[in-house]
């Protein structure tokens, strides 16, 4: 029988207290006629700490892939997705003082998603990050 010092055990102990792995994920975000959405930001949230992925103009999203240990810890995580609008063009406008003026675009901003998928708590979305599978897509509809 092999006896391991015990200062090796508190050194392998310590060590692997450090030790977690973080899953890198993808998807795809599409509308149920298959088409996808081609903008925005898919958000993990999982203890007040959050993750995202850029949709691409394909609909699909990363998160996890540009480093080592940049993906998600295990755990249940919430689910939404922000900023999938549609910019519109600034209307001129005339100020109290006569002059024309451009307005913000973001006023004339055009919701590409229903409002419930925009908020954790509404959007129904959840997904668990368990090491089996890395892959989560998401079905949304139009406002």
């Amino acid at each position: 029988m092999t006896v391991i010092p015990y200062k090796i055990l508190i050194i392998l102990s310590v060590v692997c207290l450090g030790c977690h792995t973080n899953e890198s994920l993808s998807g795809k975000v599409t509308f149920p006629d298959g088409s996808p959405l081609d903008c925005g930001v898919v958000l993990f949230e999982n203890g007040g700490k959050q993750s995202k992925g850029f949709i691409n103009s394909e609909g699909t999203y990363v998160i996890g892939s540009r480093k080592n240990k940049d993906g998600l810890p295990r755990g249940e995580y919430r689910v939404c997705i922000q900023g999938a609008i549609r910019l519109g063009e600034p209307e001129k406008t005339k100020g109290m003082d006569g002059k024309s003026s451009l307005s913000s675009m973001t006023s004339n901003a055009t919701p590409l998603i229903a409002k419930k998928y925009t908020e954790f708590d509404s959007s129904g979305l959840t997904f668990v990050v368990d090491g089996t599978r890395n892959t989560f897509d998401i079905q949304v509809e139009r406002p």
